[in-house]
């Protein structure tokens, strides 16, 4: 699943921001293989957001006044994601998006994937070909897609040296104040 947020403006057209027309954020789920165990809540969080999408729309164009996106959003692990300068997904597929993948795959119930293929099998020619574009090019330089990892482990990592480092001053300070009481 993947959503686009575009910069808000009350008055009139959108403006790059930062280079950026819109972010991207990119959310894996599968039925049989998600990345890890997850808690019941967890799961009542993601089954909560599916059930709450109209599926029941008959025509080929649903529309949604409001998704409630606010608790799936706070579950989701953002701190292990990739990120990179992309484009957007239908043609003429410009690069002005900032794109976030995130890295776990969550749990998705097979009859929410049902739902989903079945809305997608409404639309005109995707029941053909699916809800895809070719691959884009890869690209150096300015507009390349370079990708970076932003990973928890790393900065958890980081915190360790950090409270070694502290743990050893700490330790050298007390030897260094015990030193000068026994020559007082």
């Amino acid at each position: 699943m993947h959503t686009v947020h575009l910069p808000y403006s009350g008055h009139g057209p959108l403006k790059l921001y930062d280079g950026y027309a819109a972010a991207a954020m990119g959310i894996m789920f599968s039925v049989k293989e998600p990345s890890r165990k997850f808690e019941d809540w967890e799961v009542k969080i993601i089954d909560d957001f599916f059930d709450s999408l109209l599926w029941t729309q008959t025509d080929s164009n649903p529309s949604v006044d409001k998704v409630s996106y606010g608790k799936i959003m706070m579950m989701f692990d953002m701190q292990n994601r990739w990120t990179y300068r992309g484009s957007v997904t239908t043609p003429p597929c410009a690069t002005a998006v900032y794109w976030n993948v995130l890295r776990t795959v969550y749990p998705l119930k097979q009859k929410h994937l049902d739902q989903f293929n079945k809305q997608l099998a409404r639309q005109p020619g995707l029941e053909k070909y699916g809800n895809w574009r070719e691959i884009q090019p890869y690209l150096e330089g300015e507009t390349g897609h370079k990708a970076l990892i932003v990973d928890s482990s790393i900065s958890n990592v980081g915190m360790l040296i950090a409270v070694i480092v502290l743990a050893v001053f700490v330790f050298v300070l007390l030897l260094v104040v015990i030193k000068m009481r026994m020559q007082l």
